[in-house]
């Protein structure tokens, strides 16, 4: 996994053990171990959502700590990466509502918030799926 921003205050913020002290703890310990083999894809999807690295670090590091503390909700077996994007996307359309109603709109999206990239990353369809649904919940919200 490469260095992402705030990797090492996600691990303390969420109470992640380090790698060497998980091994041998069981369910939990897979389970954090699992979570943090999608964290990159989760930076990079709230990179996308965010269009900037400091909102998308707090965007990683809520879905992060979210999760973990719905483990028990999780099923093994199924998919974690989609269980994580959905989170992901709960929260982010949470601030999107927050920030709309702090700042009183009632109307459309902001220009920006429209904007949706061209480009999907190359080779993901599943990434490309869930960003055609966040961007239809955006414009619902």
């Amino acid at each position: 996994m490469r260095g992402l921003p705030g990797v090492g205050g996600l691990n303390a913020q969420v109470g992640l053990a380090e790698e060497s002290e998980c091994t041998g703890h069981g369910a939990m310990a897979t389970f954090e171990n699992d979570l943090l083999g999608h964290l990159d894809a989760l930076y990079n999807f709230a990179r996308w959502l965010c269009g900037n690295d400091a909102d998308a670090e707090d965007l990683a590091q809520e879905t992060c700590l979210k999760a973990i503390r719905a483990r028990a909700l999780f099923q093994p077996g199924t998919n974690l990466k989609a269980w994580l994007y959905s989170i992901m996307r709960h929260a982010f359309l949470d601030r999107v509502r927050q920030d709309r109603a702090r700042s009183g709109k009632e109307g459309g999206l902001l220009d920006e918030e429209m904007a949706v990239e061209e480009v999907l990353l190359q080779g993901d369809a599943e990434l490309g799926r869930l960003r055609t649904l966040v961007m239809g919940d955006i414009a619902k919200a």
